[in-house]
């Protein structure tokens, strides 16, 4: 999924001294507290829904309040991307589910989603791993004056599909299941599919595995939030990003249609893209240059983690752009809906490129936040899933189909790199890097955070960066202080298994003279001490219990045995001693 945005402001910390009658006396500084574990939740269990082997239950996790106006705490949505739903289609393994567990009743899942509209009879589509990236809360319908209720968004890029005037079925073409559980038939989604380009005959032929990065942010300005939804492999994998603009009836109205000119948009990436660029397999929006005089449009973070197995590259899309675009949309209806980011970079876009090592996937995960600490701006972080990519991994060879010594096997590290914001109001919104080879030189306001494991071949595959999230951590002197909450789902922990953490980092996080990252405070370790449970895959904020003082949040363990089914995934929730 496309990380939840969190927004905090940092506070540095120091030692304290008090002072007697002539000398300091230096004092050890507070410790943070250790979470306590509250719930461990996992899919339904039972005669014909049962946790199946491989269900990775906990692969990406959404928060946010599903129960309409009177909900005043958050639910908790989890994907399981490889759900096999038996219950109305035996053959329609790899489906995926989202299991839907609501504020003080988080112990057993209120609703359980499957992508297919199961009223009509239709069945889920076989493989398409529903919510795999793609799983936001948001607010598409309403305005801050006058809100709606919440949707779940939960996206199913490989669902094959057939559409109108296509002679075969088209698949991998990609959707996106909306759910309204404040409806009367919660578990029936309004299936969202690309929408058809100007000309086309085929409905539709080029867009592909829509729905695997999403994000909800108003980018036109308008008040209403509008929804982001990555299709990577479009355009023989160049890739493309669609806008779908918010409205009062997004759900009533066909939403893959043009007939009132502006309800969607579709951006590709620069004419210099190629094959295997994969833009859009990520996406995140937030408003990232406080323009005065667009100050209400957010600006979308595109990643591009695949080109053409390279580094990876992500671009930042400005608002204000899309607002011109849109508004040239609504003045002629029968405009092209696609636009094309132009190549050299312009104030419409900037772009980071980390170096150039072979299957680094940089951007293949987005967070926004206050990742320094020292200031009010938004920061970038983006996590790179193969750092050690250079690295041969003879053990993956059988697993991963190669052979051994293979380069494109490499051992799964991970990293975050880190983008200070520098932005001053009307500047482009970032600052601009490319082509950085991080193993040589760290661009000015960067940093590079990797796994803090003393010994690294402990952890070959330990994805450091995959799930993160900013807290506010409660201390042993009572008192709070900001921080980062790291996982680690693939690290070295108990025997030889990889069970995973989680690290807490306090912010800001500063490097020394050396450009040595600070170590972290605490780490967190996985509760199934004898399990491979991957934990740390991905971290969520959430108030599911508003009598409880401290923060709660969530971790999973994607890969984690359940009784006797093997990789079905737990989620465990905590709470702030």
């Amino acid at each position: 999924m496309a990380p939840p945005l969190v927004f905090i402001a940092g506070v540095a910390s120091s030692s304290v001294f008090f002072f007697g009658n002539s000398t300091a006396v230096p004092q050890s500084p507070p410790t943070p507290t250790s979470p306590a574990l509250d719930r461990t939740l996992a899919a339904a269990t039972g005669a014909g829904d049962v946790s199946q082997n491989g269900a990775m239950f906990g692969y990406t996790m959404s928060a946010g309040k599903l129960g309409g106006a009177t909900d005043v705490e958050d639910d908790l949505a989890v994907a399981a991307i490889s759900y096999d739903d038996i219950n109305f289609n035996p053959t329609a393994f790899d489906a995926g589910a989202g299991f839907v567990f609501s504020d003080q009743n988080l112990t057993a899942p209120s609703n359980i989603l499957f992508g297919t509209t199961i009223s009509s009879g239709a069945a889920d589509h076989a493989g398409e791993h529903m919510g795999e990236l793609g799983n936001v809360i948001g607010d598409v319908r309403g305005t801050s004056a006058s809100p709606q209720p919440n949707l779940l968004f939960l996206g199913a890029y490989l669902r094959d599909d057939t559409y109108p005037n296509c002679s075969a079925q088209v698949n991998d073409q990609g959707a996106v299941a909306v759910f309204d559980l404040t409806s009367s038939t919660p578990n029936i989604p309004k299936i969202l599919i690309p929408p058809k380009d100007p000309g086309e005959t085929c409905y539709p032929h080029l867009a592909k595995a829509l729905g695997h990065g999403l994000s909800v942010a108003d980018v036109d300005g308008d008040g209403i939030s509008d929804l982001i939804v990555g299709a990577h492999s479009s355009d023989g994998g160049k890739g493309r990003v669609y806008i779908f603009f918010g409205r009062s009836d997004f759900l009533t109205n066909p939403i893959t249609t043009n007939s009132a000119g502006n309800q969607w948009l579709c951006i590709k990436p620069p004419s210099d893209a190629l094959v295997g660029e994969e833009f859009g397999a990520t996406v995140a929006a937030a408003d990232l240059d406080s323009d005065p005089n667009q100050s209400n449009t957010a600006e979308i973070v595109v990643g591009a983690a695949q080109r053409t197995r390279a580094p990876g590259r992500v671009y930042i899309i400005s608002g204000a752009k899309i607002h011109q675009w849109k508004a040239a949309l609504t003045a002629t209806p029968s405009s092209n809906n696609i636009v094309q980011l132009p190549v050299p970079p312009t104030d419409v876009y900037q772009r980071f490129t980390k170096g150039t090592g072979t299957g680094d996937q940089f951007g293949w995960q987005i967070t926004i936040g206050q990742f320094r600490g020292n200031d009010s701006a938004l920061d970038l972080a983006f996590y790179s899933e193969n750092t050690q990519s250079n690295v041969p991994d003879a053990g993956c060879a059988s697993a991963c189909g190669g052979t051994p010594g293979h380069p494109s096997y490499p051992s799964f590290t991970g990293a975050l790199y880190i983008f200070q914001n520098v932005s001053v109001p009307g500047s482009n919104p970032a600052v601009f890097v490319d082509d950085v080879d991080w193993s040589t030189s760290t661009p000015t306001g960067a940093i590079k955070m990797t796994s803090p494991y003393p010994d690294s071949t402990y952890a070959p595959r330990a994805r450091f960066g995959r799930g993160s999230a900013m807290v506010n951590w409660k201390y042993s002197d009572g008192s709070t202080k900001n921080c980062l909450l790291v996982g680690e789902p693939g690290a070295y922990n108990h025997g030889s298994c990889q069970s995973g953490l989680a690290w807490l980092y306090e912010l800001p996080i500063i490097p020394d003279s050396n450009g040595n990252i600070p170590l972290p405070a605490i780490r967190i370790e996985s509760p199934n001490v004898e399990g491979c449970s991957h934990f740390g895959a991905s971290i969520v904020l959430l108030r599911y219990d508003s009598n409880t003082v401290g923060q709660q949040f969530a971790i999973s363990g994607r890969e984690e045995t359940v009784g006797s089914f093997t990789t079905a995934g737990r989620v465990y929730t905590y709470l702030e001693q």
